[in-house]
């Protein structure tokens, strides 16, 4: 009797573990296998162009390091990846502040900015492949305001054109960043920003002193949603540059694209390696710091 009791608390036990399973099973044969293969095939020289592949080591890093490939998509990541975190969690902040209380018209600039997040890329970046061109409606409207021809070549240019990339990519999401830093604002309760208000503090002086660091929370998703989805950016730079102008705007993933569809499933394997590297030491290091200034309310 004692030995049944107990077999079936250990299977009513077990109830919870049967609903995630389903779970478990996909998200290691799409996320966890997947990596596993991967790191396999990063230490050989797999091609289409042969049956067998064979262990090669380092190699593929070698050769990675050598050519400058990874350089050069380290140094343009990272360009693109600061300019999309500052700018995306500035002014997302700054039109959390401005939009927090709720009011229809509140609602509506609400809706407005958040739009463009829920719009397909596809559909961003054609439309700004049109605005971008030198006989585009922005040259047009800085040659009405300056009185005088501009025709710059926004998506043209080998010095700037990853930061007008990545300002693209700002704009299309800073609404999704405005709605989470708007949910922090409001789990702050009111008794707080009273008491603020009684200690005398102006606006900016409640912003340093109670919202920033109530927000925190908010602050750590949003600056981590940036930066991982900066740091593996693929398809507003294939829309918009293709990785162009000549290799000027090619982050991590347009280069795996490219040398995966050369064949070199191998030395694209490596890369990607890498770029699970990078990112992993750039995010668990972030929300450990952001953690510890986690003030409890």
């Amino acid at each position: 009797m004692v030995k049944k009791i107990k077999a079936k608390n250990a299977i009513d036990r077990a109830h919870p573990f049967y609903f995630v399973l389903p779970a478990v099973i996909i998200y290691f044969v799409f996320f966890v296998f997947p990596i596993i293969v991967n790191i396999g095939t990063a230490f050989t020289d797999w091609n289409t162009y042969q049956v067998t592949p064979r262990f090669t080591g380092l190699e593929n890093f070698r050769q990675l390091i050598d050519s400058g490939d990874l350089l050069h998509v380290i140094k343009t990541t990272l360009y693109f990846t600061v300019t999309v975190v500052a700018l995306q969690n500035l002014f997302g902040f700054s039109l959390a502040l401005a939009l927090q209380d709720k009011n229809r018209l509140n609602d509506f600039f609400r809706a407005l900015f958040f739009v463009p997040a829920v719009v397909a890329i596809v559909v961003w970046g054609y439309l700004f492949q049109t605005i971008l061109h030198p006989t585009g409606l922005l040259n047009k409207f800085l040659s009405l305001v300056l009185a005088t021809k501009i025709d710059v070549a926004w998506l043209g240019n080998i010095d700037f054109t990853i930061f007008v990339v990545g300002g693209v990519n700002v704009w299309i999401w800073t609404g999704l960043t405005m709605v989470i830093y708007i949910a922090a604002i409001n789990t702050i309760p009111e008794e707080i920003f009273e008491a603020g208000r009684m200690d005398g503090l102006r606006f900016l002086g409640t912003v340093r002193h109670i919202v920033i660091p109530l927000v925190i929370p908010g602050m750590t998703v949003n600056i981590l949603i940036s930066m991982i989805g900066s740091l593996k950016v693929f398809d507003i730079i294939m829309v918009l540059t293709k990785g162009g102008p000549g290799q000027a705007t090619h982050v991590f993933n347009t280069m795996i694209y490219q040398i995966f569809g050369q064949g070199l499933l191998g030395y694209a394997s490596s890369m990607n390696i890498i770029l699970i590297i990078i990112i992993s030491a750039f995010a668990f290091p972030i929300y450990i710091q952001l953690s510890k200034r986690v003030v409890e309310l």
